[in-house]
């Protein structure tokens, strides 16, 4: 289970280390509207949370606990950290001004809420133990980081469009 959760923490710090990268060489960096700062905010946000959830069980473990304890507790840290950051980014995600920029789509932010629901719902099962802890645990790490990976693609498109095309889908 732990090579999975490695595997997961890689293409999180692979999603923020390319557009990171991509985004310093952009030379429209200083240009970029307010909305392509919003979802690269996001992405990378998404993608630490991720990298941080990925590699507590294992960190757990390290220190001692044994069982299904690593991963009751660290869904347990999960779920309160992803009941900060969510709605900070829903918030973010759902301002009015943000609803009048071209490109916006509500269904697309409304899929990435689900998916960050479902999430939580998976860590919090977790850390009931009324699933599997290590099931319910990689569920929940993986919905976040399908999360991070569109808003990487979305990001990317955004970075690698032309400037007519940077205010278009």
């Amino acid at each position: 289970m732990s090579d999975y959760l490695i595997l997961v923490c890689e293409l999180a710090s692979a999603f923020a280390g390319f557009t990171a990268i991509v985004s310093a060489l952009d030379g429209r960096a200083s240009r970029r509207s307010r909305f392509d700062k919003m979802r690269l905010r996001q992405m990378l946000e998404l993608s630490l949370f991720t990298i941080g959830i990925g590699l507590l069980p294992e960190m757990l473990g390290k220190l001692g606990m044994d069982g299904t304890t690593p991963w009751r507790v660290a869904g347990v840290v999960a779920v309160a950290s992803a009941l900060v950051l969510f709605p900070i980014q829903m918030r973010r995600g759902f301002d009015p001004e943000m609803k009048a920029v071209p490109g916006y789509n509500l269904a697309y932010a409304r899929f990435l809420v689900g998916l960050a629901l479902f999430s939580v719902v998976a860590f919090l099962l977790a850390s009931t133990a009324l699933v599997a802890p290590q099931g319910g645990y990689i569920l929940g790490t993986t919905l976040v980081l399908t999360a991070a990976g569109l808003q990487f693609f979305r990001v990317c498109i955004s970075i690698l469009a032309t400037d007519a095309e940077s205010t278009i889908g």
